[in-house]
This record gives C-alpha cells, structure tokens and sequence, in this order.
C-alpha cells in the first residue's frame, strides 16, 4: 500500500514538473493572450511609421534643387527629404550641420 501512494506522489510531480505544461501555452487560447504575448516579444523589431516632416520641399545639401519624396531620412523623428542619395550622404555625416535649414523651412 505504501508503494502504491509514493508512486502516485511521484507520478505527480512528474506530470506537474513537464514542460508542455507550461503556463504559456494554456493562456494561449485567449487571442488577447496571444496578442499581447505577439507585442512583447523582444526578439522583433517595431514597425512605426514616421508621419512627421520637416516640411522641406528643397534639399537641405543643395538648396537650388527640389525635393524627391521617395528620398528621405528621419532626423529628430521626422521626415527629411532629399534630391538624391548622394545628399542623404552628406546629410547623414553631419546633420545638424542642416539644422538652421530645416527650422526655417519647417516654420513656412
């Protein structure tokens, strides 16, 4: 009789120690559960897209050309655009360098 209870003590802990049952997994069948397991995995990267410009309809390295909006990047999380790569180059090793530039256009 003895062997039979600390079999079934030990069947128990074997059964509560495996790890397909995992706590995870069971609050896996809410979709709220899997959306907010979905939006704190570390391991993605966040997709945010940036709305913000500066307002900028002539390029900031050569002010003399307009502006290609497919050409851009994000400085102080917004939009700035260019005439071509080359400029996004030049703005990219010193942008505060354009600074003042952005300002003013950013203010009409």
């Amino acid at each position: 009789m003895k062997r039979v209870i600390v079999l079934f003590f030990v069947l128990v802990f074997i059964i509560a120690c495996d790890p397909k049952t995992d706590s995870t997994e069971t609050k896996g069948n809410d979709p709220q559960d899997k959306q907010n397991v979905e939006n704190t995995n570390s391991n993605e990267p966040a997709i945010v897209e940036i709305t913000e410009e500066w307002g900028n309809t002539m390029c900031p390295v050569m002010p003399d050309d307009g502006v290609d909006k497919e050409k851009f990047v994000v400085y102080e999380g917004k939009k700035v655009y260019f005439c071509c790569n080359d400029c996004i180059e030049k703005f990219e090793k010193d942008p505060k360098k354009y600074h003042d530039f952005l300002a003013k256009a950013e203010k009409k």
